[in-house]
């Protein structure tokens, strides 16, 4: 016998796979950023600067999966996980204008 497929419901919800776009959107651009760091600046801080980086990006993804699990409709979670994904952007362009 086949299994059809085409007629489950999804694995994940829609919610938790706009949250895994949003976390993976902001590791790549983390990753960018600290690959950018390294790359361009020799100076001893570059390390406490990739630190900087990396935890902040920790800090998007505890709040990503706070708001996830939040009461709030579908559209205010994304709107709040845009806002948490724009602010994590500035963070990591304010990192690298201290090496510009």
């Amino acid at each position: 016998t086949e299994i059809s497929t085409s007629n489950q419901e999804p694995l994940v919800s829609e919610e938790f796979e706009y949250a895994a776009s949003i976390i993976g959107k902001t590791v790549v651009e983390a990753t960018k950023t600290c690959n950018g760091l390294t790359l361009n600046n020799g100076e001893a801080d570059t390390k406490e600067l990739v630190n900087l980086v990396l935890g902040r990006t920790e800090v998007l993804k505890a709040e990503i999966l706070k708001i996830l699990n939040s009461d709030n409709d579908f559209e205010q979670k994304k709107t709040q996980m845009q806002k948490e994904q724009n602010d994590a952007y500035d963070y990591f362009n304010s990192i690298k204008a201290q090496i510009d």
